[in-house]
């Protein structure tokens, strides 16, 4: 959860001054925002001491040049050896979803949509394609970025019978996965993130396959 100075209004999001939200009668918040305005300039870099707090948080629009009223939204790491992809349901959430800077997203009102390109950024042809691309580290591949979007990925069409399988196999995943973690915590979730994705993939082995197969057939590409 955090406070961020902006209201959603029917224009979209608008950033709001300490003195705007003074007016507007949010006092907690115009108090709150000043004491982090006290700390933005008393401790920002060399790189930023130009930009305001406000201009920080809205660097190039990415904060206000989010669409939500977008019902989907496909996620995916920035930072990483593979690409993890999810989809995220808005109305899951009881407050307004912000995507941060560690976070790629597509937004979209297609569920079908959504579940295509998430099975796709998920399958192993997408990882194993863009690894001679991503930079290396102690740990081996690092760094997914927008590696991923350089590749020849077909803009879904629910007119494409392959498109439409695909989204299938992407929300019968999602629907095995929530059943596999439900009964992993039941035996003792482990905690290391990288032991529970292992966990999840072990128990989607069949329909992964079955996705992999789909996206190289998509791709045109072999084993």
């Amino acid at each position: 959860m955090v406070i961020l100075p902006v209201l959603i209004e029917n224009k979209g999001i608008q950033i709001r001054s300490t003195d705007q939200l003074d007016e507007l009668g949010f006092r907690d918040a115009a108090k709150w925002m000043r004491e982090a305005e006290d700390l933005w300039n008393q401790h920002r870099g060399s790189k930023s001491n130009r930009m305001s707090l406000y201009e920080s948080v809205n660097y190039q629009g990415k904060l206000t040049n989010q669409d939500i009223s977008a019902p989907y939204l496909v996620l995916y790491n920035a930072s990483g050896t593979d690409v993890s992809a999810a989809l995220f349901a808005r109305k899951s959430c009881v407050e307004p979803f912000f995507v941060d800077h560690k976070l790629y997203y597509y937004a979209t009102r297609n569920r079908a949509e959504a579940s295509y390109l998430v099975a796709l950024l998920n399958s192993r042809t997408v990882n194993l394609l863009i690894k001679p691309f991503q930079s290396v580290g102690l740990q081996g591949e690092r760094d997914i970025h927008k590696k991923v979007l350089e590749l020849p990925i077909p803009l879904f069409d629910d007119r494409e019978p392959e498109h439409v399988a695909l989204a299938r196999l992407g929300e019968e995943a999602r629907k095995r996965a929530a059943k596999v973690v439900e009964e992993a915590k039941g035996r003792g979730w482990p905690g290391g993130l990288a032991r529970r994705r292992a966990i999840v993939r072990q128990g989607l082995k069949d329909v992964l396959d079955q996705i992999d197969l789909a996206v190289k057939r998509l791709f045109g590409v072999g084993d």
